[in-house]
């Protein structure tokens, strides 16, 4: 189903998985919510991030985990870098599932949230606001399709969670399969 396919690409916007000393990593895991046009909403999936700040590269990753709670449509991991300068970010996922810009809010590395835009590579656009609170991140999306109309929005709540929850959460995510976007 194509809807599908735009979420799982909207989930992202909005990683290698080396670590630097100066690293600032946080864990999340929560849900999504998707809105249809006419008001209607489902369930979107079970979501995991793994954000990592990269101030001494100018460089932020995320890796996200994304399940589909309909059966035999298996979790997916997009991998995200955002390449920062000046409060801003030029952004790409590793597989080409989407490139982007977007705009930094708060003070240097230590942001509390960002607006971006994502292009699909069919012409699809997401556009995303995201705010970071003491323990949860909010992120906010609309997708228009290639000709501008709003094919559906998502609303994804995560909270924070520890480096062992991530990789046991992330393990049983990916166990049944090895899907990375494409």
């Amino acid at each position: 189903m194509k809807l599908r396919r735009l979420f799982f690409a909207a989930v992202l916007a909005s990683c290698s998985l080396a670590t630097y000393a100066s690293d600032d990593i946080t864990f999340f895991k929560g849900k999504s919510v998707i809105f249809l046009p006419d008001g209607r909403s489902f369930p979107g999936g079970e979501l995991l991030l793994r954000r990592t700040l990269r101030s001494s590269a100018g460089l932020i990753e995320e890796v996200l985990v994304s399940s589909d709670h309909r059966p035999n449509h298996p979790a997916r991991k997009f991998i995200v870098e955002m390449f920062v300068e000046e409060g801003e970010f030029k952004m790409r996922e590793t597989q080409g599932a989407f490139n982007g810009t977007g705009k930094l809010i708060g003070s240097p590395w230590h942001w509390v949230g960002w607006s971006s835009t994502s292009i699909l590579p069919d012409g699809t656009r997401v556009e995303s606001e995201d705010t970071l609170y003491e323990q949860t991140l909010v992120a906010r999306k609309t997708v228009f399709n290639p000709t501008g109309a709003v094919q559906i929005k998502i609303e994804e709540t995560l909270e924070k969670i520890n480096e062992s929850e991530f990789d046991t959460r992330e393990k049983a995510m990916m166990s049944s399969n090895s899907n990375t976007a494409k």
